[in-house]
């Protein structure tokens, strides 16, 4: 009986350091409720999740998490946004998949283990997607 040889494939990613974040991000509309985001992190790692926008009562919760607008005395506005508001944006997204397998869930764990370049994207983007959707006239 002939002796099979097992061998791993060894997939070599490509290094994306030079890339500037907006080259290595997509971002496309599934339709009027759901964006798709896919991000390339610097190290060839893909990102690959969908946005849903939820019901009126979840939307109203999320909105109420939002941080303060504190106008200083020259004039300027500094937003701060809580990690609440972070959290609550979690549970808009769908789960993750990562170099093309299914990862589980957005949370924190989740970032620990990513770019934190790949964080504030993703949790911009979804809530510019929730503004427009919630804010939307």
């Amino acid at each position: 009986m002939a002796e099979e040889k097992v061998t791993e494939e060894k997939t070599e990613k490509k290094d994306f350091t030079k890339v500037p974040l907006k080259e290595r991000t997509e971002v496309k509309d599934i339709d009027d409720k759901t964006r798709q985001y896919l991000v390339t992190e610097t190290d060839g790692t893909t990102i690959n999740v969908n946005v849903t926008m939820p019901n009126l009562r979840v939307a109203e919760s999320i909105d109420d998490t939002r941080s303060q607008v504190v106008v200083t005395d020259d004039g300027n506005a500094i937003q701060a946004t809580s990690s609440r508001f972070h959290q609550a944006l979690f549970g808009l997204f769908s789960a993750v998949v990562v170099d093309n397998k299914p990862a589980g869930k957005i949370d924190w764990d989740f970032f620990d283990k990513h770019e934190i370049a790949t964080f504030r994207w993703l949790m911009n983007e979804a809530a510019t997607f929730f503004d427009s959707k919630f804010n939307a006239d």
